[in-house]
């Protein structure tokens, strides 16, 4: 949940057009995911790290988007690495786990990218820039605003049941967590539906929620064919 409140992007990146900021993310991720040269995914982390860190973001918040990939990335290395039967260690299989992990970390990184220098409502005016059918942007809005409202519906469940030792054993346990499942989304149901009626009742139209007013300068332009350009020659060398 950390990395998902929508946050104020570094000074730079407020005054760089979207469009800008998203192409460049589609076209490195999609380098990244077509590159079977491990020295190149490995450059383009560096490259995203180095950038996020010249902007000031803090290690915490990295780890924080890093750390659960990290450890599917790790799970997927023993299972890639040990055989079963025989249960042996196979260096073929490490390598696999090895590749796949460095393509799930420099996708991380890219995302990571994204999510520091863009916030919600301007990925979903580029969105709606590009084209893309405005119910499926509708989605993505109300599934990002109310992920915040289950979250904290679930919280509060949790402490109340905490409270009253509901977590004591392993049967109880149990007892409690279906309880809190079916608690919190019929409540998220009632609170989705009691917003939606009050949003269409204060005249609700999607289209001012990702209206969208961009100005392409020039500098963004130089900014995204330089970067554009270091993304081109790593893939070449690399």
């Amino acid at each position: 949940m950390h990395f998902l409140y929508e946050r104020l992007p570094p000074k730079f990146f407020q005054t760089l057009d979207p469009r800008v900021k998203f192409s460049f993310f589609v076209l490195n991720l999609t380098l990244v995911l077509l590159s079977f040269k491990p020295l190149f995914q490995l450059a383009c982390t560096i490259l995203n790290v180095v950038v996020l860190k010249f902007f000031k973001i803090s290690w915490k918040n990295l780890f924080k988007i890093w750390f659960e990939p990290l450890v599917l990335a790790l799970v997927l290395i023993l299972v890639k690495s040990l055989s079963l039967y025989p249960f042996s260690f196979t260096y073929q299989g490490f390598k696999e786990g090895l590749f796949l992990t460095l393509r799930v970390i420099s996708a991380v990184s890219i995302f990571s990218f994204l999510c520091f220098t863009t916030t919600i409502t301007e990925i979903l005016q580029v969105l709606n820039w590009f084209k893309v059918p405005k119910l499926l942007l509708e989605i993505i809005l109300l599934t990002y605003r109310f992920i915040f409202l289950l979250f904290e519906e679930i919280q509060v469940a949790f402490i109340a049941q905490k409270n009253r030792l509901g977590y004591t054993n392993f049967k109880t346990t149990l007892t409690s967590l279906k309880l809190l499942a079916i608690t919190s989304f019929i409540r998220i149901y009632q609170h989705s539906n009691e917003i939606l009626q009050n949003m269409q009742q204060r005249g609700y139209d999607f289209k001012n929620l990702v209206h969208y007013n961009f100005c392409l300068k020039l500098s963004d332009l130089a900014y995204f064919g330089l970067g554009t350009l270091l993304l081109l020659v790593l893939w070449k060398l690399l």
